[in-house]
């Protein structure tokens, strides 16, 4: 099945009108949250980013502490302890699959 160029332009208009209501959303989202803000003014962390995290964590103060809070997020190594020794693997791939999809991408 071939595709003309006529369809390629279209599906490319169609694309771009998606991004631009998408870019909107989060500049939107990103002016009216102060968590946002300071999300923003980590290293590595944009705008795109900031939301992301924002809204995937919710209320901070759901979490007891930070270790639950981290737990959540599913970005913490998987530990294997035995006597004396100790040895941090891999992440555990539980957790928040947004939110460990965003760390892959800094």
């Amino acid at each position: 099945m071939l595709i003309c160029c006529a369809e390629i332009a279209e599906l490319h208009d169609s694309i771009e009108v998606q991004i631009g209501s998408t870019d909107m959303l989060i500049n939107k989202l990103a002016a009216q949250d102060p968590s946002v803000k300071w999300l923003i003014s980590l290293p590595g962390i944009g705008r795109f980013l900031s939301v992301l995290i924002r809204w995937e964590a919710a209320d901070i103060h759901r979490f007891p502490d930070a270790k639950h809070f981290v737990s959540y997020t599913g970005l913490a190594p998987s530990t294997y302890a035995s006597s004396s020794r100790l040895v941090h693997g891999p992440l555990t791939k539980q957790g928040n699959k947004w939110l460990r999809w965003a760390s892959s991408k800094r």
